[in-house]
């Protein structure tokens, strides 16, 4: 099911909140012009990292995080980016798994979206007249 580009954790933090992608859309997104916000639901204060992977292939294209996590929901913000940080170069067009991961780096966490579907068409200038 396709999702906006933003991944949003389920965790709250002290200070800041990462976005990630958090909602299934019903159209591709460009997460370069909206970034997805993605929900990671932490069950216990802890590092949380959001790895995202290519569908159907699994390679792994980056990571967000990580993040020092209080127990509950915390938001990181994915812009379209490859590497760590997601701040690389833009991902090619298709669909994107994105999962929550514990400190362990082993435990998948629970995320709002699971997947987005990523059209990096740069937007029609607007002209007015």
């Amino acid at each position: 099911m396709p999702l906006r580009a933003a991944l949003t954790a389920a965790v709250a933090l002290p200070v800041a909140a990462l976005a990630l992608p958090a909602a299934a859309l019903a159209a591709p997104v460009n997460p370069a012009t909206s970034p997805v916000q993605v929900t990671v639901r932490v069950p216990s204060t802890q590092a949380v990292t959001v790895r995202i992977t290519r569908v159907p292939d699994g390679l792994g294209i980056g990571t967000l995080g990580p993040v020092n996590a209080m127990t509950g929901p915390v938001t990181l913000p994915w812009t379209g980016g490859r590497g760590p940080g997601g701040s690389g170069q833009p991902v090619a067009d298709g669909e994107y798994k994105l999962e929550g991961l514990a400190a362990d780096g082993v435990t998948v966490l629970p995320t709002s979206p699971q997947t987005v579907d990523v059209d990096m068409t740069p937007p029609r200038p607007v002209i007015d007249v």
